[in-house]
Order: C-alpha cells, then structure tokens, then sequence
C-alpha cells in the first residue's frame, strides 16, 4: 500500500500543528483557495507562489516559467536553491515527463537571474506609477513616517546612510530591509545613474514584489551577512521571512 504524501503545514511562532496530513489549502483575501503543487525535488506540497514553474522545451530542454503562463504540462519545484539542484541531480524532470529531456547546468543560474529580473522589473514599474521614492533624505522621511513596505539598499553602497535609514526603521513593523541588487542594476531598472537607496511605499505593488522577493531569497541572501540587519519574524511584520 502506497503511504499517503505529506503536505506541508505553515509553522507559526505561536502553535506547531498536531498533524500534517490533512493541510488545508490556505485562502486569499477573497476568500479563493490557494492551488498547491507537488515538488518534484522532495514530494512536499506548496503554494504556487513558493514554487517555480518548468515545462519542456520543443527542443526537449528544461525551461523555466517564471511568470506561470509558458503552455505545456507544468511541474514545480519549490523556489530553493537546493531543492532545484537536487531535482536536476536525481533527474525528477525526466521521470515526470517519462522521456529523456535535458536540464542544462546553468539552469539554477538562470533561474536566479530571472528572478532577479522579475523583481527588478517590478520595482521599475512601482517607479513609473509614483510609488517608489529615490535619495537618502526621501527615503529616510518616509521610513521615519511608516509609509514604506521595502528598503532597498544598493549592495554596493555605503554604509553611513544606510545604517540610519536601518535605524529609523528597525522598529518592529518596519520595512523589510533588501540589499541584493547593485547600484547598476537599480539604476538600470529605474532609469536613473547611480541609485542607492529606494523605498517602495505600502500597498498592492508591494505586496507583489514581496512575493517575487519570497522566490529569490530561496537562491540569494536578500541582504549581505556584514550588514548584520536583524531578521524580521511573522511576530513583527507578519511576513514569512527567515
């Protein structure tokens, strides 16, 4: 007799669930049902939104679906670094498919760099519709005043200014603190020279990106281990990241 799968439950810091064999799907704000996939890498059911998307290729390569929406039979890995080696390694693609299909060597790589871009992408469009504020002295007034969901801080960039921008915000509730783009690439992604601090303010664009944050995260440190900014948990901010 087959075993039943595990599905994975939230851990919260308040309660560790007595069971997971019986996760309910989580819902959205309107109430719909979240779709849960099955990883190829380790069997464990997840949200769409913590997985990345595959399909296979004509050409018989893995590819990528970052935004959900390439035709052809979808199979998920959860957004993971190792989770995604692992799945290459033990060709999971290939036994789901049930044919020989290719999963290039650079295919983590690539799956980074596109999150990455998504993220970027997102971010420029928050800045086209007003929601984005550029400069030390900008951003620092609107962490100061609570008006700011995320701090983006040049990876490159000094550290002076950031740390009292890191400082006004440290409160618990405050914005959540990214340092995993460089100056180059936020200019590049905001049509500006130079940028090195950014502040993307409260609301649906930021919600958004957060999410597209949550898939990236799995493939880079959201901020460098020198800055030492202290980790936010679901008790101050209520958003999932370690």
């Amino acid at each position: 007799m087959k075993s039943k799968r595990k599905e994975r439950v939230k851990k919260t810091p308040l309660k560790q669930p007595n069971s997971t064999a019986h996760a309910a799907p989580r819902r959205s704000k309107a109430g719909a049902a979240s779709k849960m996939r099955l990883c190829l890498a380790n069997g464990v059911r997840y949200e769409e939104a913590e997985l990345i998307r595959f399909v296979i290729g004509p050409d018989g390569d893995v590819v990528p679906d970052i935004a959900g929406k390439l035709p052809g039979r979808g199979m998920w890995v959860r957004a993971n670094r190792a989770d995604l080696d692992s799945a290459i390694a033990k060709r999971r693609f290939a036994q789901a498919a049930r044919r020989d299909v290719t999963a290039p060597p650079e295919l983590t790589a690539q799956v980074e760099q596109l999150l990455a871009a998504r993220c970027l992408a997102r971010l420029g469009l928050g800045f086209r519709s007003g929601q984005v504020n550029l400069g030390f002295e900008r951003v620092l007034a609107s962490v100061k005043a609570g008006r700011v969901s995320v701090a983006i801080e040049a990876g490159d960039g000094t550290g002076s200014s950031r740390d009292k921008i890191f400082k006004a915000g440290s409160r618990a509730g405050g914005p959540l603190f990214v340092g995993c783009f460089t100056r180059d690439e936020l200019g590049l992604a905001l049509g500006r020279h130079n940028v090195v601090h950014a502040a993307l303010s409260t609301g649906r664009m930021a919600d958004k990106f957060i999410e597209d944050l949550k898939r990236l995260q799995g493939f880079r440190p959201l901020c460098p281990v020198e800055w030492a900014v202290e980790p936010r948990t679901d008790e101050q901010t209520e958003r999932p990241f370690a």
